[in-house]
């Protein structure tokens, strides 16, 4: 019985918790909470959110006392990485791996950091170069939508074309070599995340159904698992959303 199995997760990945195996714990409470959103069974969702978000905090802090790898970026077509072996390389840590316009490197590099459960994060970005001169990078929030073609542009003109809300650094203002995972460094990367998930937050927030405004924070939490206001805000609504279907539908 599908309730039944959700129950199952939900206390394993509980478990996973206590003892501290934060990705495990992750994976385990994502399969609860898939389970529970395709039954929109509301109780369970209510529950499984807070030791969800404990279990992305853990692995934030965990990536940010790390290193930050914040210095692979493409300078060309012809630029290729090693994914698997930057994924071996910084096992604990925060990383920007920027393909050159494209996507496929920091994807890939996200699957391996989760399929091998390491407490390390990735940016999806894309490198490219603009016109006058340099390189910029582009932090995307998701996958969802495709990123522009490598013509050279100037940063106006690549902001139209990036999927809505992307972040533009660029490449002279990223470190050349890895850094070690200061308060400086964590505060620097965790104002990126905040500035990708920071207007998906508004956008749910202003949404007047509940159901849309559940999906809409889950969309939060696709780019930036880690923020805490979306996890508790989507506790939050699962409870109310439990309580109404119980009102409108009466256990027998």
């Amino acid at each position: 019985m599908l309730t039944d199995e959700i129950e199952h997760l939900c206390s394993r990945g509980q478990t996973l918790l206590m003892s501290t195996d934060y990705r495990a714990a992750e994976s385990t409470l994502e399969l609860a909470e898939s389970a529970a959103w395709a039954i929109h069974d509301y109780d369970a969702l209510s529950r499984l959110y807070m030791p969800l978000q404990e279990a992305r905090r853990q692995i934030r802090q965990k990536a940010g006392e790390g290193t930050a790898a914040l210095h692979f970026i493409a300078d060309g077509p012809q630029t290729t990485f090693d994914v698997p072996a930057i994924a071996r390389q910084f096992p604990q840590s925060q990383i920007l791996l920027a393909g050159w316009a494209t996507l496929a490197p920091a994807q890939e590099l996200r699957r391996i950091l989760k399929q091998d459960g390491q407490l390390a994060e990735a940016f999806l970005a894309a490198a490219y170069s603009i016109a006058g001169g340099g390189i910029a990078v582009a932090l995307v929030p998701d996958d969802s939508r495709t990123v522009p073609d490598a013509t050279s542009r100037t940063v106006d003109d690549l902001s139209r074309l990036l999927p809505p809300h992307s972040l533009i650094l660029p490449r002279s203002e990223l470190p050349t070599a890895p850094l070690p995972g200061t308060t400086a460094t964590f505060a620097r990367i965790a104002r990126w995340w905040e500035q990708l998930h920071l207007p998906y937050l508004a956008a749910a927030d202003a949404e007047a159904l509940p159901a849309r405004r559940l999906a809409a924070y889950r969309r939060v939490l696709a780019i930036d698992p880690a923020c805490e206001l979306a996890n508790q805000k989507l506790s939050v609504l699962a409870r109310e959303m439990a309580r109404d279907q119980l009102r409108l539908h009466p256990a027998p």
